[in-house]
């Protein structure tokens, strides 16, 4: 845990900086590096909001040589705050006041395969599998909001 506490356990708003997500990020950044320097694939779940923040995730992998599939996940505004409303014993922090300052965010032009998961698991693993070659866990699609982006980056 980065912060030093339980992942379920909600941080303090204080968390919350751009100083604090830049360290988070770099954190990300770092242990994707080293697992895909020993040949592993990496999956990184993250809002990656910001351009530079997508662009400095891409550069990772093109730095180290390995495939990068970039996916960009996208929800309904009811639907997002439906799925965080819903959750109970969650590594996210996210709020139904989270989603609704999130969705005021300028994410910039965005690059990657946009997908909309509503139709279900299954249906969006096979496309998911469709684009990188592989069926995506379903743990990891039942978070899917605007927000919260899968990146595939894989070895060569």
């Amino acid at each position: 845990a980065i912060a030093g506490i339980a992942e379920t356990e909600r941080l303090p708003p204080s968390s919350y900086t751009a100083e604090a997500s830049a360290h988070v990020y770099g954190r990300i950044a770092d242990k994707a590096r080293v697992a895909l320097a020993a040949g592993h694939t990496v999956i990184v779940d993250a809002v990656f909001a910001r351009a530079d923040e997508r662009s400095a995730a891409e550069g990772i992998a093109a730095a180290l040589g390995v495939s990068f599939t970039g996916l960009w996940l996208t929800a309904s505004r009811e639907t997002m705050l439906a799925r965080v409303a819903a959750r109970t014993g969650d590594a996210s922090d996210a709020t139904p006041d989270v989603v609704e300052r999130q969705l005021g965010y300028d994410a910039g032009p965005v690059t990657w395969h946009q997908i909309e998961p509503a139709q279900g698991v299954l249906p969006l693993s096979w496309r998911l599998g469709c684009i990188v070659g592989t069926r995506a866990p379903p743990m990891l699609l039942r978070h899917a909001s605007r927000f919260a982006l899968l990146l595939m980056l894989g070895v060569a």
